[in-house]
């Protein structure tokens, strides 16, 4: 990771907050290994590998999205962070708060409203809506944009 500390804040945030959003809602653990190049260097001193500036860098920014309260897991230093997942302010600010937790009618009412009309291209009309909406968010933060 180069650049500044605010430019590799945003890059992991985008990462991880990716990578909870296409497991949603099933918690995932997460290790410093996935997110970042070298996650250990080795101790002369201590003969042994202990975590990388990336790694301590992996691990200050996902203490921080759980204490801001963007996700939900255990934090255990320089190990891994425990059955992460998104929150509901996570999902805010994806912009991906579940339509059925924002609207009035539920994804399911609304599915049974429209099989109850016969309205099949209604119906392919709502589908089309939730899938491209969840492309346009994930598409960025899994860096196919």
């Amino acid at each position: 990771m180069s650049g500044s500390n605010i430019d590799k804040f945003n890059e992991l945030t985008a990462k991880v907050l990716g990578e909870l959003y296409l497991n949603f809602p099933i918690p995932r653990n997460l290790t410093a290994e996935q997110f970042v190049e070298s996650a250990a260097e080795w101790s002369e001193e201590l003969q042994m590998d202990l975590p990388s500036k990336d790694a301590e860098f992996f691990f200050a920014t996902t203490g921080w999205l759980i204490n801001a309260g963007y996700i939900n897991g255990g934090l255990y230093s320089h190990t891994q962070v425990s059955d992460a997942v998104l929150t509901a302010k996570g999902l805010d600010v994806l912009n991906a708060t579940p339509r059925s937790l924002t609207h009035a009618h539920s994804l399911r009412e609304q599915l049974a409203e429209i099989a109850r009309e016969g309205g099949k291209e209604s119906f392919k009309g709502l589908l089309a809506e939730e899938l491209i909406t969840g492309a346009k968010i994930i598409a960025p933060a899994v860096g196919l944009l």
